[in-house]
């Protein structure tokens, strides 16, 4: 799956890192997306999981509305992911050596899987 959410994120932005992102240079605008696994829930029959995964899409000054939902139909085109029913966060930083803010916008998806 973290493979197929990856080429879903490089289909809106070019640069997408697991995790967390590295060798980001302070003299470059800052247009990327980071994904993770947020965590595994089981059901409580124990035959399921619902995982949930989290990307961040950060961008110096702010993050276009546009972005967020082409990131949206993006990933909700991969088989039984849809966005959860969590808020979207935004979070605020200023880029290191700099006095550029960049706005992070956080968004949580889920899928659902069976237990092997």
């Amino acid at each position: 799956m973290l493979q197929k959410i990856e080429s879903k994120l490089h289909e809106v932005t070019g640069l997408v890192f697991y995790g967390s992102a590295d060798d980001i240079a302070n003299n470059v605008l800052w247009r990327y997306t980071v994904f993770w696994r947020d965590r595994s829930a089981r059901s409580q029959n124990n035959t399921s999981f619902t995982d949930y995964y989290s990307v961040a899409i950060v961008h110096e000054n702010y993050v276009p509305d546009e972005m967020i939902y082409l990131t949206i139909s993006k990933m909700e085109e991969l088989a039984g992911v849809r966005l959860s029913n969590e808020d979207i966060r935004f979070e605020y930083s200023y880029k290191p050596g700099t006095i550029a803010v960049v706005e992070i916008a956080t968004l949580t998806f889920c899928c659902a899987r069976k237990r092997v």
